[in-house]
């Protein structure tokens, strides 16, 4: 997973995003998020989440790409 948190650029392996859910819960008392969009074509989607107060104080806006392969 990559990207930007007050400017400072992060690249780690998705495993390492997990590792800090799982010690540290984004939910503290105000973590809200929402669905901004899903768009799909055939196989492939995108969706775009927003996120607010994750950790007590961080935002960001999530941008996933889906594609199915062999079914799943």
């Amino acid at each position: 997973m990559f990207g930007d948190l007050g400017g400072t650029r992060y690249d780690m392996p998705i495993q390492t995003i997990l590792d800090m859910a799982a010690e540290g819960p984004a939910d503290t008392g105000k973590y809200q998020a929402r669905v901004l969009s899903i768009f799909q074509v055939g196989d492939i989607a995108t969706a775009t989440v927003a996120e607010d107060g994750y950790w007590g104080t961080g935002s960001f806006v999530d941008l996933f790409s889906l594609c199915r392969i062999d079914g799943s």
